[in-house]
């Protein structure tokens, strides 16, 4: 029975089997498990279990969390505390024909994520924390379907019912269906991510919570979140208790928020949000959406490849589109003095297809740069095809404040010699301001 505990946590005979345990194994046990707590909130003989290095995922031994209640393409998992440490590697096992995995957690505490997080099959994963969500600068997602992380306090199946997580009940029989709306009942917990989640397989990642931050931790490596292979990015922020549906356009998730209910604030500094084409890719690439209050991207350092962007490499499809949705502020900010790469842009390189389309939808927007390439631009290098099109709507001000002395910076598209034809560039705004600390322009 010992070894069987060390093995396979159940919450509901755990603590009474460490006790007969003797103590310094028992220590152990609660140590190896205190991070994953299964809760007693699903049905006898449906309980989530952590089955501690019982499975093997590209050659390497990881803990599979087995159990669960299924309800035909769905699959419900539900605990009290949701955290992997620095190494670990957890992965949710996929037994056929499961669609969805979804996970809550109903615990006090945010999740941490700082090991691999992942799934054994390609169904999409949801992990709802509503007191929060933090990678940190060693985790990393193995999700080949869409992942979501959310901070909502429950996901509804149209007029089917709710699985909640601050009101945990059983999931009823007739959650059978995709999930399609966020519920918030409290002002949501922030998502943070400081981690170099890079290259993801995904058909989505989408993050929905209060705030959301993405930002690298102190002297580590750059954090980032990136896909290939056309997977797209959602980052939205919620600043009050509403209704967020979720939307689907073929495999592309999508959101619908409520008009007039305050969204949250989006920051990425010194970070990068990109999409990318791979070489001699047959996919175009996967489109990047923020929807907030206020969206802050800032970079200090002087690195390129910073901000928010998509890119297609020699060979590859067209990249994908950024759609930039807040009700204030848009800030874009680079104080580098290296060239290059940095801002809101798309690009594509070497014989590429078109690069994507920038459209921002604003109170205001705010553009300073200190260097060649900042900014909020499209480019085509070396026989691309046609710039793609930058349309910026504000309700007040664009700013627009250049300390170069160098073209191609502030707001722009761009094609080399070899390139095809430059995008367009359409303003609309209450008020217009360029400043240059040098004589060449903003635009």
């Amino acid at each position: 029975m010992a070894l069987d505990v060390l093995k396979r946590y159940n919450t509901q005979l755990g603590l009474a089997l460490c006790l007969a345990i003797s103590g310094a194994i028992a220590f152990s046990v609660n140590q190896a498990n205190a991070q994953i707590t299964p809760d007693a909130t699903l049905p006898q003989g449906e309980t989530s279990q952590l089955d501690l290095g019982s499975g093997e995922v590209n050659g390497k031994i990881v803990d599979l969390i087995k159990g669960g209640a299924i309800r035909d393409i769905n699959l419900f998992h539900s605990f009290l505390e949701f955290n992997i440490d620095k190494g670990q590697r957890v992965y949710f096992a996929n037994p056929a024909g499961i669609q969805n995995i979804l996970s809550r957690v109903t615990g006090a505490n945010p999740s941490n994520i700082l090991g691999t997080l992942g799934v054994d099959g390609g169904a999409n994963l949801f992990l709802i924390n509503p007191k929060g969500i933090f990678f940190g600068d060693k985790a990393k997602l193995d999700v080949s379907g869409s992942f979501v992380g959310t901070t909502a306090d429950g996901i509804g199946f149209g007029n089917r019912g709710v699985f909640s997580a601050s009101n945990p009940e059983p999931p009823s029989p007739l959650l059978t269906v995709n999930p399609n709306v966020f519920f918030f009942n409290q002002i949501p917990g922030k998502i943070t991510s400081q981690a170099k989640l890079e290259k993801l397989a995904v058909d989505n990642l989408l993050l929905l919570g209060g705030d959301i931050e993405v930002s690298k931790k102190d002297n580590k490596k750059d954090s980032k979140i990136s896909t290939n292979q056309g997977g797209n990015i959602l980052l939205a922020g919620l600043g009050a208790p509403g209704q967020v549906a979720l939307t689907r356009d073929g495999n592309k998730l999508g959101l619908d928020f409520p008009d007039g209910v305050k969204k949250g604030n989006v920051v990425i500094k010194d970070s990068a949000i990109k999409t990318s084409v791979a070489k001699d890719s047959t996919v175009d690439g996967g489109d990047i959406r923020i929807i907030a209050d206020s969206l802050e991207v800032e970079n200090t350092e002087n690195k390129k490849d910073r901000g928010i962007f998509t890119k297609t490499e020699r060979n590859g499809r067209k990249s994908g589109d950024i759609i930039i949705s807040a009700d204030n502020l848009v800030s874009v900010r680079s104080t580098s003095t290296k060239r290059g790469d940095n801002g809101i842009f798309t690009m594509t390189r070497g014989k590429g297809g078109e690069s994507g389309k920038i459209t921002i939808d604003a109170g205001s927007v705010t553009v300073e740069t200190a260097r060649k390439e900042q900014g909020i631009f499209t480019t085509t290098k070396g026989n691309g095809q046609k710039g793609g099109d930058i349309m910026i709507t504000a309700d007040d001000l664009v700013s627009i404040i250049a300390s170069s002395g160098k073209n191609q910076h502030g707001i722009f598209t761009l094609t080399d010699e070899k390139g095809g034809t430059g995008g367009s560039i359409q303003i609309t705004a209450g008020s217009l301001m360029v400043e240059s600390k040098k004589e060449t322009p903003g635009i």
